[in-house]
């Protein structure tokens, strides 16, 4: 859930969807609001009623560790990229290396 004072929810839901991916999370989905004047969004609104339902699928992958191809495919590639520069640096980062090599990823 992302919210905003004014406009830039959509591109900060954009932006906290794909922080979450680079560091090895998978999303559910994502809801956007942007806060008026009167204040928070109403309980009973089509945006708190999308929250809700995505928090309870959240729950519902966690408990039954769903995973999503497209997001771990983009987190294998994001790995690979990683592995190679460790690799390279090997004698520079010899801890990143050693936790990379005991991950199984090198």
């Amino acid at each position: 859930m992302a919210t905003a004072g004014g406009d830039g929810q959509n591109q900060v839901a954009d932006y906290l969807s794909f922080m979450l991916l680079q560091l090895g999370a998978q999303n559910v989905g994502r809801v956007a609001a942007a806060l008026d004047d009167d204040g928070p969004v109403p309980a009973k609104s089509p945006l708190m009623a999308e929250a809700r339902r995505l928090g309870l699928e959240l729950v519902k992958a966690i408990a039954a560790k769903t995973e999503y191809p497209e997001q771990r495919q983009a987190q294998e590639g994001i790995r690979a990229y990683f592995c190679e520069v460790v690799n390279r640096r090997r004698e520079r980062w010899p801890a990143e290396y050693q936790y990379f090599k005991q991950q199984g990823w090198l």
